[in-house]
């Protein structure tokens, strides 16, 4: 028997479990039709796979209070008439210049148009778009919250983007602290405050003996260590190289040789270990103490000081003399500076570093000097100023400048060629663009002018090139002379090794397969195989111009021996010309077919 009792299915919910969080939309209107409206018609609205959450405030007094709680809501739908005819406007005022929010998007959606004109509204307030309710069919608002949309998640984008940028600006990339950017962000030239430098000792002297990435472990655990004990009312920085910062709230003097007596005996008690080697750290530290203006540079000053009395002291800025005296010092060496950079009086001697194994220069140590009414001084005497006085870049930049100028008509060669020798620049040039064109044209012709079908064209292409490479290589190594370095000649050598072993598999390809492919390759194989009257010289030429350059080449790198490598290119050079010649010779011996 049937039952006539209706049966509904279940409604299937969307798995909300796989969209993204829903924007926020706001609706201020004393109509409550207009946000059941509103709604309704936007109730399947999707962008970006994040639906719509709806917030509702039927009044300006209940906008004030709701606002406050969302710092998120993507679009305001705002009504002007309320209250009073200026409520929608003294809502928008209050999102932009009370809550500063410039990021919701504000649309005015007003059925009176005559008490807050277009053109006023958008001349006067902070608002993003300005509708009339009766204009707003369901398409024109789907159409205006996804334009609204759009322009909110740019702005959020860019936003973020702009975070990235910032916290990029003020952090330290290698420990991930804060930066000599942020520590001048952070201090207050209104009030006094109190800074800690702290210096690894011979850092520099670790860095060269132990390597770059050795040192950046060092400063790794340095940071590990000064996090550990840091008070809450602390804040560390890395400024630079192994000169680390902390700023300090408290002014009590006490408190801070406390924190320096920790510092000091966490660092005794953990030392750096890599691998065998167990290393403690010393540091020297400078410290000024609740001080007004230029916190960093008299921090910088007690630094020096301890640093120059001893390793592994602790110094206190103070007002003497002696500190006064290096502001004075300081104050003239900028002067200084700014005149030598005005009047090229910024030097760089070139200092030739040589290879021992060939007592060969293969590059130059650029070092900078200050001439200052004819006396010459080093770096050590001005480069702490260069850094308080802001002139780094601008002597880095002099630096680099002149090292260009000085090594534009340099000894040493940049890849392959002398460069003060103009003739052969011009000449090398156009040999080298010349050159590949007519090794191919070359290779085609042997293909096409003989029906004998000995030579094939991608194979003596690419053997005439290989040829070409591998005797340019050696010819400039053996000529090259003191116009080309050490390291230039080593690549040389790559180059002819490579050709060589590139050019040896075609040429035992050839021996191989070259049979199956014509019978008079065949006929001419027979003069270099067995006892055939070229056996010797082909294969004599095979392992002096192919075998034992390659294996010279990996002994002169391995032994850095130039006299190695320079055997190599004269023994490849002699037998390409025994290949070549048998090679050549060999189908003129044919009979005719």
């Amino acid at each position: 028997m049937m039952n006539d009792e209706l049966v509904f299915a279940p409604e299937v919910e969307e798995n909300k479990s796989k969209l993204d969080p829903a924007f926020k939309v706001m609706i201020i209107d004393d109509d409550e039709e207009v946000h059941a409206f509103t709604k309704l018609a936007l109730k399947s609205f999707k962008y970006k796979n994040r639906k719509i959450d709806f917030i509702s405030a039927y009044s300006e007094e209940e906008a004030r209070r709701i606002l406050p709680l969302h710092n998120d809501i993507a679009i305001i739908l705002l009504d002007v008439v309320m209250e009073t005819s200026s409520s929608g406007l003294d809502v928008a005022k209050f999102i932009r210049q009370e809550l500063h929010n410039d990021m919701s998007r504000i649309i005015i959606r007003t059925g009176q148009p005559g008490e807050a004109p277009e053109r006023y509204v958008i001349d006067n307030y902070d608002i993003n778009d300005y509708k009339e309710k009766t204009e707003l069919t369901t398409d024109k608002l789907y159409t205006t919250i996804r334009t609204a949309l759009v322009q909110y998640t740019q702005l959020l984008e860019l936003l973020n983007k702009k975070d990235e940028i910032y916290n990029l600006l003020v952090t330290d990339k290698l420990t991930s602290l804060a930066n000599r950017v942020q520590l001048n962000y952070d201090l207050d030239s209104t009030k006094p405050q109190t800074l800690m430098l702290i210096d690894i000792d011979n850092f520099s002297l670790l860095n060269n003996v132990y390597g770059f990435s050795f040192g950046d472990n060092i400063l790794l655990h340095m940071s590990e260590i000064l996090l550990n004990v840091l008070r809450v009312d602390m804040k560390l920085y890395r400024l630079e190289s192994d000169l680390f910062a902390i700023l300090v709230q408290s002014t009590d003097k006490d408190l801070l040789e406390d924190e320096v007596a920790a510092v000091k005996e966490l660092l005794d008690k953990s030392p750096f270990e890599l691998d065998d080697l167990s290393l403690y750290i010393k540091v020297s530290i400078g410290i000024v103490n609740y001080q007004l203006g230029n916190i960093i540079q008299k921090a910088e000053l007690a630094l020096r000081k301890a640093r120059k009395i001893s390793h592994n002291r602790v110094e206190y800025y103070d007002e003497s003399r002696d500190y006064l005296s290096f502001i004075e010092e300081n104050n003239s060496w900028t002067a200084r500076i700014s005149y030598a950079l005005n009047n090229d009086d910024i030097l760089v001697y070139f200092q030739p570093i040589i290879e021992c194994a060939t007592a060969t220069i293969v590059k130059y140590e650029a070092l900078v000097r200050l001439r200052y009414k004819g006396e010459i001084f080093a770096p050590l005497e001005f480069l702490h100023t260069v850094r308080y006085a802001g002139y780094l870049y601008q002597i880095t930049q002099k630096v680099f400048e002149l090292s260009c100028q000085k090594f534009q008509d340099n000894d040493l060669v940049f890849l392959a060629w002398k460069k003060q020798d103009e003739t052969y620049d011009k000449v090398f040039l156009w040999v080298t663009i010349l050159a590949i064109p007519v090794t191919l044209y070359t290779a085609a012709l042997l293909a096409q002018c003989t029906a004998r079908e000995l030579w094939q064209m991608p194979a003596e292409s690419a053997q005439m090139i290989l040829a070409a490479t591998l005797s340019g290589s050696a010819a400039m190594i053996l000529l090259g002379g003191s116009k080309l370095t050490y390291e230039a000649k080593q690549t040389l050598g790559v180059v002819l090794g490579l050709s060589a072993l590139m050019a040896f598999i075609i040429y035992m390809s050839e021996y191989v397969f070259g049979p199956m492919k014509a019978e008079e390759i065949a006929f001419t194989l027979e003069y270099i195989k067995g006892d055939g009257p070229y056996t010797v010289m082909f294969w004599l030429g095979q392992w002096m111009t192919f075998i034992l350059p390659m294996v010279l080449i990996v002994l002169s790198r391995s032994s850095k021996s130039e006299a190695i490598l320079k055997l190599a290119a004269l023994l490849a050079l002699v037998g390409l010309f025994m290949v070549k010649h048998v090679w050549l010779i060999i189908p003129q011996l044919l009979p005719m077919s």
